[in-house]
């Protein structure tokens, strides 16, 4: 388009850029005019209360620092991840947390001081299944502990040790959907 013969308020709009010696610049430029643009606006909406900032939480409960690593460092742009090495932390964090934006808990069955399957008993005693989406992380692999841990109603999925990046982040995604909290 050919602005040359327009008043001088419609001539390109230019930051400080000469577009002359760039064709594909001068293209994009001419095309923004005081008569005709377009604007695009990127929004990120960070919500506050109290001056903290609110993030949906996952809880990943492994005694294995190396899990606990992984899902740390895969999940910490989307999601406050919340670590706990045995049965008991899960449940004080999960007491701590219930009534706030906690969209998960991602729990291993053989933990120190308290095990997963007391804690899936603990979430079914105190029906918390509704409230937190439960998946195993497990080394399990006995046919009788898999099918005692997915007889739990409520538990979402389960994922056996070693698992990859994409395996663990489809089974974050799977899980969180199921959270009344999940946004």
């Amino acid at each position: 388009k050919d602005n040359s013969s327009k008043n001088d308020n419609s001539k390109p709009i230019v930051a400080g850029e000469d577009t002359s010696t760039n064709d594909n610049k001068e293209k994009l430029v001419t095309l923004i005019t005081v008569e005709e643009y377009k604007i695009i606006f990127v929004v990120d909406i960070t919500i506050k209360i109290d001056g903290n900032v609110l993030r949906n939480k996952i809880i990943i409960a492994d005694d294995s620092p190396v899990i606990t690593n992984f899902f740390s460092k895969i999940f910490r742009n989307e999601f406050e991840v919340i670590v706990a090495h045995n049965g008991k932390e899960v449940i004080d964090i999960v007491n701590q947390y219930m009534n706030d934006s906690l969209v998960g808990l991602f729990l291993d069955l053989q933990m120190p001081v308290m095990n997963g399957f007391e804690v899936l008993d603990y979430f079914k005693e105190h029906d918390l299944f509704k409230v937190v989406p439960v998946s195993i992380i497990s080394g399990e692999d006995t046919e009788e502990g898999i099918k005692r841990a997915m007889s739990y109603q409520g538990v979402i999925d389960m994922i056996q040790k070693p698992f990859d990046a994409t395996s663990i982040r489809a089974i974050v995604d799977k899980t969180v959907t199921f959270s009344p909290k999940y946004k």
